[in-house]
């Protein structure tokens, strides 16, 4: 079903305010108003290359516009990335993520061969916070995603007291499907940290030899663990003995959970009810009341 007029203004002024915002470079907000909010939400996944994803999302008459909208985007993404103060912020980047998933209709963004549908996440999620321990919903959730994705297989391997996290590809990886990869793991390593409610150390990031980053990688700051590029397949690795920690979430905290997504997994896990972050918030609100 295509968007209507008004849905595509109202979701055109989400993506301007939410992940835009007023630092944006005037050609982008210009092409955003001039040819609706479906281009600029696959702006990312051309900005990779990805335009065979994007002629698939759109109906036919609006290809030549979307294809000209995406031309302007991939200047004004490479001007902004060009400036050190044009970096988005994590918050910026959850709205980006939220408004491509609702156009996209896609959980995944458009960056595998096949949908993942909305509302995936949000039923394995369901089904997680009922498993007594990580190592149970490790596998609850891999055995879930074997049948929702057909580009990749995420796996648990445990040798030892070393247990491993690894993306299996089932086709010949591109851009697109790399940082499909890397997203699944960096978001699936946020919600494992939700599920014990303690950030699990991780003892390294795996990504293949000859990944392409046109733009860099920040994963040494992201998992905080060292990066190696000597394994052959995009995953991480952490001591075995997290996957006994029981799982101490539940239904109602899923729900405060979901309704902060994909914010909460986009930053550095924090436990919320911790003293640490008790504290945080009571000199933050005591800060607040000062400048006031």
């Amino acid at each position: 079903m295509s968007l209507t007029l008004n849905e595509e203004q109202r979701l055109l002024s989400e993506t301007a305010r939410e992940f835009l915002g007023a630092n944006a470079p005037v050609s982008a907000l210009r092409a955003l108003r001039a040819n609706g909010v479906q281009a600029s939400a696959f702006a990312y996944i051309a900005a990779t290359q990805g335009f065979d994803a994007v002629a698939t999302r759109l109906g036919g008459g609006r290809i030549h516009h979307a294809m000209r909208t995406i031309a302007q985007l991939r200047k004004a993404f490479d001007m902004m990335c060009e400036r050190a103060l044009s970096r988005v912020t994590q918050a910026q980047y959850a709205a980006l993520m939220k408004v491509l998933r609702r156009v996209c209709r896609d959980e995944l963004w458009g960056l595998c061969s096949r949908p993942v549908k909305v509302g995936s996440f949000a039923q394995v999620c369901q089904a997680l916070v009922h498993c007594h321990t990580l190592g149970d919903a490790l596998r609850t959730a891999f055995r879930f995603y074997h049948l929702m994705l057909q580009d990749f297989v995420p796996r648990l391997q445990v040798r030892g007291n070393t247990a491993r996290v690894v993306m299996v590809t089932l086709r010949e990886r591109d851009p697109l499907l790399a940082y499909a990869e890397r997203s699944f793991c960096f978001l699936g390593y946020g919600v494992m940290s939700w599920l014990v409610s303690r950030r699990i150390p991780l003892s390294c990031v795996f990504y293949p030899p000859g990944t392409d980053m046109p733009y860099g990688t920040e994963a040494e700051r992201l998992f905080q663990a060292p990066v190696s590029h000597a394994q052959p397949r995009m995953g991480f690795e952490f001591d075995a003995s997290w996957l006994s920690l029981p799982i101490v979430q539940n239904p109602q905290s899923l729900q405060e959970f979901m309704a902060q997504v994909p914010k909460v997994l986009v930053v550095k896990y924090r436990h919320q009810a911790s003293l640490s972050e008790r504290i945080r918030r009571m000199l933050r609100g005591l800060h607040r009341a000062r400048a006031a």
